[in-house]
């Protein structure tokens, strides 16, 4: 006697589905299926022990996990021996077959006895349990924001100078990045007038959008700095970046002292200071200051040369050794009224240190001259 049941639904068979999956997701099918059927003598002698063959089938695509059968025996009937051996409980036997993959089988052998009893009829019942695992999964596109951070260094700065740090912020994503806050970090040989640590919101950057700004450190220092720089949005990934800033020593320092105004063919007297604000001496210093034609050379205090072909007069200043402040004079007489300019440069090793140009607002002669800060 044998016959196939399929466990499905109910009572004799159970499934256990793990499903992950997305909203929209298609339907996700258990495919383990289990059948199971028993063959046994159709008659059976009292006390006499007769055969049980259980045949249990994966007929499924899915692999079934913690298959149990169980023979459930009657109150007239006792167990003898089986292959393999079951764990034995209160009126029943049980199998743990655990995993049964697709279309495999199993088979367990049995012997049991049954007692003699009023009733002939005989029922022998087996159930079976088992899992089957599932999983759904659905690839979908999470909007957000992307930033990016380029730096473009300065070129190389005297220490004092600005060394102005040329920053981009893009978005490439597909949406507005919002909250958006740029943090920069300085090193103890750079100073800014908000501290070292600064903050910059930004607000919101639009998709494809890009947004460049300058942070403008002062190295105090020779060195090379590192400053560090972090962008952050709402939903967005930080990044980071790293502007590095080299410093040169101290330049030479430049300045120029003229009267508002000067009497048009009239001798003008112009002073001229160099300073050395650097820790270490600038070697072979040279001033070298350019007239316009609208003026007549006079004189030059410390050895200054005029060049009447190149127009200029030049001071051979030597070394400016640090805090150093080195002072020199030149007359001229400005031909015509009107405005003019004269040029200044400066220079050190045969290295420029700074250009300066002083303008010259020259009145006939009758006329007097305007008060400082007048035009």
């Amino acid at each position: 006697m044998s016959a196939w049941l399929r466990a499905g639904a109910g009572p004799l068979a159970a499934a256990l589905a793990l499903v992950s999956a997305a909203a929209g997701q298609d339907v996700t099918r258990i495919d383990p299926v289990i059948e199971f059927r028993q063959k046994m003598p159709a008659e059976i002698d009292a006390d006499e022990p007769f055969p049980v063959e259980i045949f249990v089938r994966n007929t499924g695509k899915g692999t079934a996990e913690s298959v149990v059968v169980t023979d459930v025996m009657g109150p007239h009937v006792t167990f003898v021996d089986a292959d393999p051996s079951p764990a034995k409980g209160d009126g029943h036997l049980s199998w743990a077959l655990g995993t049964l993959p697709a279309g495999a089988e199993q088979v367990i052998k049995v012997r049991l006895k049954a007692a003699a009893t009023a009733d002939p009829k005989f029922l022998h019942t087996i159930e079976v349990v088992y899992q089957g695992r599932g999983q759904n999964a659905r690839e979908g596109t999470v909007r957000q924001a992307a930033l990016e951070l380029s730096v473009v260094p300065p070129d190389p700065v005297p220490v004092g100078g600005p060394a102005p740090i040329r920053i981009t912020i893009t978005n490439p994503g597909t949406t507005p990045a919002r909250d958006v806050v740029l943090q920069s970090t300085l090193p103890e040989g750079l100073t800014h007038r908000a501290g070292h640590e600064l903050e910059n919101p930004l607000g919101v950057i639009e998709a494809g959008q890009s947004r460049t700004l300058n942070l403008t450190v002062t190295p105090k220092q020779v060195g090379d700095f590192a400053a560090q720089l972090r962008l952050t949005a709402k939903a967005a990934k930080p990044v980071e970046a790293t502007a590095r800033v080299k410093s040169t020593p101290a330049l030479l320092s430049l300045s120029i002292t003229a009267p508002p105004a000067v009497e048009a063919n009239k001798p003008a007297l112009f002073e001229l200071v160099v300073g050395n604000d650097a820790a270490d001496p600038k070697k072979a210093a040279e001033l070298v200051v350019t007239l316009p034609k609208e003026v007549i050379f006079v004189r030059a205090t410390d050895r200054g040369v005029y060049d009447p072909v190149a127009r200029t007069v030049k001071w051979d200043l030597g070394p400016v050794a640090p805090g150093e402040r080195r002072s020199v004079v030149w007359n001229g007489i400005v031909k015509e009224p009107g405005k003019l300019s004269f040029g200044a440069n400066l220079k050190a090793g045969g290295k420029d240190q700074k250009d300066v140009q002083c303008p010259v607002k020259a009145v006939p002669p009758d006329e007097p001259a305007p008060l400082k800060g007048d035009k």
